[in-house]
């Protein structure tokens, strides 16, 4: 797969195999630790508990993504008081729409 955003393409970068291993992973140690989804203008955030032991892995998570997909913003916020993690993903020119699709196949843990 390719990114070409000169026409307005979206698309990751990482093989099928990749991309499935990878989703694998994120499922297995970050999501299955959201506690909120919470949607904005431009994308999502992810609210997270386990601040210790998740954010390396989020921060590594973070840095392949960026390898797959540079057209994402990642922000994360460490909140206060160990109140737990904010990663807001987003960006412009359909990638809302694109973490809309992805996100329709994530398993969250159950409220």
């Amino acid at each position: 797969m390719s990114t070409n955003l000169t026409n307005g393409t979206l698309a990751c970068l990482l093989t099928d195999a990749e991309l499935a291993e990878r989703k694998k992973a994120l499922q297995k140690e970050i999501f299955a630790k959201v506690k909120k989804v919470e949607e904005v203008d431009d994308g999502y955030l992810f609210h997270l508990d386990d601040v210790e032991n998740l954010l390396p892995n989020l921060f590594h998570f973070i840095l392949l993504e960026k390898e797959c997909c540079p057209f994402f913003q990642q922000d994360v916020t460490i909140r206060s008081n160990n109140a737990g993690i904010i990663w807001k993903v987003s960006g412009k020119g359909g990638v809302k729409e694109m973490l809309s699709q992805m996100l329709e196949e994530i398993k969250f843990p159950e409220d």
